[in-house]
């Protein structure tokens, strides 16, 4: 390979087949002159390929997942239990307010609703990062639980840690 573009060890192949063919291209260093890379195709000559075409060559697997934690409205949501080390709390739907327990007690006070609802709409507009294969639990203890109850369907928990 041509000094500098990292063929000889690339960052990263693909094999695709076309027809009867399959083909390998190659992913080296990045590009000096201009925002992309180096890439080589079927060991052949190495070429320049823009980073908007690397990122869509290059995809990661977790960019072929729905990356939304839950398809639930705030308004589907009936109860938030947090759990977290040595505190917990619940927010509860009662009607058109929320009512709040703090470690299994409730709360003294009127719970401000705009705040109850921003907690809800954070939940269940969570999004994952990325996608980790061959691990279908946390691999320690968590460090924080929730459970959203919600109407007309099972509990969804979320562990993070």
């Amino acid at each position: 390979s041509v000094e500098g573009t990292c063929l000889d060890a690339p960052v990263r192949t693909l094999t695709f087949t076309a027809g009867e063919a399959t083909h390998t291209i190659a992913l080296g260093a990045d590009a000096e002159a201009f925002d992309g890379a180096y890439v080589q195709i079927d060991g052949g000559m190495p070429l320049a390929m823009a980073r908007t075409d690397i990122d869509r060559v290059f995809k990661k697997p977790a960019e072929f997942y729905q990356l939304n934690l839950t398809t639930l409205t705030t308004g589907e949501v009936q109860a938030v239990a947090v759990a977290r080390g040595t505190d917990s709390y619940t927010l509860t739907r009662e009607g058109s307010n929320w009512a709040l327990a703090v470690d299994g007690q409730p709360a003294a006070g009127e719970v401000d609703i705009e705040k109850a609802e921003l907690v809800v709409e954070a939940i269940t507009g969570l999004r994952a990062e990325d996608v980790v294969f061959g691990q279908s639990a946390l691999p320690g203890e968590a460090d924080a639980t929730v459970t959203l109850t919600v109407m007309n369907g099972d509990p969804l928990t979320f562990q993070f840690g």
